[in-house]
């Protein structure tokens, strides 16, 4: 058994002022990365194959994903998850509608 010798101990909660940023940017905003591109996927569905089946694909192979042709699909920004949406057509193109933004990571 480990025995504590140190002396008791009082602790209290420490109010700290906000921080605010100071200097000459003090005055930017978020519009400063509004040029920043950024990768955006739509992603249908995934699926797991061996390296095997995956050498044998061929074109008008079919490989069946893990949703269903109704299920909504990730919209990702820089392979991080930011939107769930609806895909849609528009002058024969597939778009996607965004349904529902998640929560930023922490």
């Amino acid at each position: 058994m480990i025995e504590d010798h140190t002396p008791d101990r009082t602790v209290a909660p420490v109010a700290l002022p906000e921080l605010r940023p100071t200097g000459a940017g003090a005055q930017r905003s978020i519009d400063v990365l509004a040029d920043v591109e950024a990768t955006v996927s739509i992603v249908a569905g995934r699926a797991r194959l061996t390296l095997a089946e995956a050498a044998n694909l061929r074109p008008g192979s079919v490989v069946a994903l893990d949703r269903g042709p109704e299920a909504t699909v990730d919209i990702l920004v820089n392979d991080h998850l930011a939107a769930r949406g609806d895909v849609i057509v528009i002058d024969d193109h597939f778009a996607a509608r965004i349904a529902e933004l998640t929560p930023p990571r922490r």
